[in-house]
């Protein structure tokens, strides 16, 4: 990895999913780079190396986004259209970590072809464990591609 590359973006807004996200991943495995926004738009601006991001080499895309749907500005959905849209970017998986267990939501990300869907586990534990199974299949499980 690039030393401005990061092994996970993770767009959250809710600062109490960010703490427990973020102590999950260090715990199962302390090197994993992560890089939190709260907001799409900031999502996107780090993707493709704009505005507060500019200095950012994007020729080294992250293994693994988990992306909330429901963020101000820009939502989760269009931040996965951005993202699927770009021919580099695409392949990178993509996860849903979201409150909604809304099928019209589920099956709208999966058209917009979102590598998963996982609704965020009210308990502590489950969240936890939720996000340990997510990011132990995604980076450690299945093959990426490599820029």
């Amino acid at each position: 990895m690039k030393p401005n590359g990061i092994d996970v973006l993770i767009a959250e807004d809710d600062s109490s999913d960010r703490e427990i996200i973020s102590r999950v991943i260090k715990k199962l495995k302390p090197d994993i780079t992560m890089q939190f926004v709260e907001d799409g738009i900031e999502a996107v601006n780090f993707l493709f190396g704009k505005e507060q991001y500019s200095h950012r080499t994007i020729s080294e895309t992250p293994k693994l986004v988990i992306i909330d749907l429901k963020m101000p500005i820009m939502g989760g959905f269009e931040v996965l259209e951005k993202i699927k849209a770009d021919e580099d970017m695409c392949v990178v998986p993509v996860v849903i970590l979201t409150s909604s267990s809304q099928s019209s939501d589920l099956k709208k990300a999966y058209q917009m072809k979102a590598n998963s869907y996982v609704v965020k586990p009210i308990k502590f534990e489950d969240f936890s464990h939720a996000v340990e199974k997510i990011v132990s299949y995604w980076l450690f499980t299945n093959e990426i591609i490599h820029h």
